[in-house]
């Protein structure tokens, strides 16, 4: 898979989202499956070495419910050994994989808060709300290995000091946390551009022209120009982004009158969007025409698509496909995509339930 970095500077401490597409691990890995994975007599293992987010995850999984439940390929069991430097990330994969599967939220809502607390700096108030309430679930998930995650997470990889590092960060997403969010980023910026601060505009649009659209031109420019201005990569029409995205709060080593110290702030990604992650590739081909040199659908909506189609397969089992006469109005925050609860989706036991091993250190 092709990497879409434009820039390793601006980049940050910590990575909040991957660099390149989601893959099926699975498939990419055909012709190396061990015996006893291809007959599922044991689990298909697979280890992720900072992968930033849970793309790869559920891209593997919903494919797997694609082929048991269409195609009449039994799947075995799924485990993923996930590693991440920085407690963070890993509490932010948890975060994700957690709004993923919540089986109260209707899946167009989930697609929209999976999206929104994965790439925006600013949150809505009840997206802010939502945000909270996860994160009082996986706190008890931590503390008493209760909750609709606790079956599927397998922590015991961790050490102590670890899971306690991984606990302190889910506790600052709540909003008695103070994080000035758009302050601290407007500083990095002021780092990153130094002199060119004042005319950042013609920079990115230069980055946009020169570096992006050759080999991503679905990242429509408005779009691109509004996420590195402002941090916003998806927005809902007639939706105030007011609230922090406390979850990318984050601790970086740095130096004050020359002593080692941790400071918290932002520290994640000014430079290289997430739309590399979800928004630039995907299974159906009308998504990525053009029309008189113009693309018919942005990142935005490739995005929206792949996860709706994610969330779509580990509930029924089907590939989520889009009619002819729907497709013209299909787009991020639209209304084409259907709700629909887990009770009896790929998860619920028409295949073993996947384990995700979580680890910080190999």
């Amino acid at each position: 898979t092709n990497k879409l970095t434009m820039s390793l500077k601006g980049a940050g401490a910590i990575r909040f989202w991957g660099f390149s597409p989601a893959v099926d691990v699975f498939k990419r890995a055909d012709g190396q499956i061990e015996d006893g994975e291809a007959d599922h007599k044991q689990p298909f293992n697979v280890l992720l070495v900072c992968p930033s987010d849970v793309r790869h995850i559920l891209h593997t999984l919903s494919a797997a419910a694609i082929r048991e439940t269409e195609q009449n390929q039994r799947q075995g069991a799924f485990e993923f050994t996930v590693y991440e430097e920085q407690p963070e990330a890993l509490a932010r994969q948890l975060l994700l994989l957690s709004i993923a599967l919540d089986a109260e939220v209707p899946r167009r809502e989930r697609a929209e808060l999976l999206l929104e607390i994965l790439s925006n700096t600013l949150l809505r108030e009840k997206t802010a709300s939502y945000l909270e309430g996860r994160a009082q679930m996986l706190r008890r998930m931590l503390a008493q290995e209760e909750g609709p995650m606790a079956r599927l997470i397998d922590l015991s990889l961790l050490k102590m000091k670890e899971r306690d590092a991984l606990e302190e960060v889910i506790g600052s997403w709540f909003e008695s946390f103070e994080f000035d969010v758009v302050r601290q980023r407007d500083e990095r910026l002021r780092t990153y551009y130094e002199g060119r601060y004042d005319s950042r505009l013609n920079v990115l649009d230069w980055d946009y022209t020169m570096e992006l659209q050759p080999i991503a031109s679905i990242v429509h420019k408005v779009h691109f120009r509004e996420w590195r201005m402002t941090g916003l990569a998806f927005e809902l029409r007639d939706s105030n982004y007011i609230a922090p995205n406390r979850s990318l709060a984050s601790f970086a080593a740095g130096r004050l009158r020359g002593a080692s110290v941790f400071k918290r702030g932002f520290w994640g990604d000014v430079i290289n969007s997430p739309f590399a992650a979800v928004g630039v590739e995907c299974d159906d081909e009308r998504f990525v025409k053009q029309k008189n040199g113009q693309h018919v659908k942005t990142a935005c909506d490739v995005a929206f698509y792949n996860v709706l189609g994610w969330l779509t397969a580990l509930e029924t089992g089907r590939k989520f496909t889009i009619r002819a006469e729907d497709f013209e109005a299909f787009e991020y925050g639209a209304s084409v995509a259907t709700s629909g609860g887990m009770v009896k989706g790929f998860f619920g036991g028409r295949a073993p339930s996947p384990r995700i091993e979580e680890a910080e250190e190999a």
